[in-house]
């Protein structure tokens, strides 16, 4: 018992000491053998392709007619990170079909070749709730420009990407996909996000 009290004296501890750059709790991600089982299930069916093609018409959107626009979705768009945000506050969903897109968003961009690097859970405690962020990290595979002629760089491809699914209080918020790209002298130009979506789009 004594051991248990000093766990949640700890716990508690660390609460107080959260900050926005500081998890009072961080864990990997797990997911159960019938989680395992569901997301399998929910790859065989019409929601996940629906969601690819709305994330796919969205970008579009954004590209050609900007005003077309679901004001569910947002872009970010910066000199080193490109990405989309998809919030949920005026979206309807199923909040286990949000969490299988962040899952299958992951394991497809493994099937383009990414590699994965780490995939945690980490819990702020914010002033007006409890914010739990799941995250799935990936990085491109360490390739030569074999055509560089005067000495070989890193491809990046489109850099690093990292996949957030936000939760406020157990409520799902957002789920966000980003990637970020090296301005290193050490390796090639970033490919275009656009081309990105398009990968993702075709190999879901």
């Amino acid at each position: 018992m004594d051991n248990i009290w000093e766990y949640f004296k700890q716990l508690f501890r660390e609460s107080e000491e959260s900050s926005p750059s500081k998890p009072f709790i961080r864990e990997a991600i797990s997911r159960s053998e019938d989680e395992q089982d569901a997301f399998s299930l929910w790859k065989r069916t019409h929601a996940a392709q629906k969601m690819l093609d709305f994330i796919n018409a969205q970008y579009a959107n954004h590209l050609i007619e900007p005003e077309k626009m679901d004001n569910s979705f947002d872009v970010l768009n910066s000199p080193s990170t490109n990405g989309f945000i998809i919030h949920f506050s005026d979206l309807r969903h199923n909040q286990k079909d949000i969490q299988h897109l962040f899952d299958y968003l992951k394991e497809i961009t493994l099937k383009i070749g990414y590699k994965h690097y780490m995939s945690d859970t980490r819990t702020y405690n914010r002033k007006l709730w409890i914010e739990k962020v799941e995250r799935h990290y990936l990085k491109p595979p360490i390739r030569f420009d074999e055509n560089e002629e005067s000495k070989k760089r890193l491809i990046q491809r489109y850099g690093n990407i990292l996949i957030e699914l936000l939760f406020r209080n157990d409520q799902l918020a957002n789920l966000k996909f980003r990637a970020t790209n090296y301005n290193d002298h050490n390796f090639t130009e970033a490919n275009n996000f656009s081309d990105l979506i398009k990968e993702i789009v075709q190999n879901g």
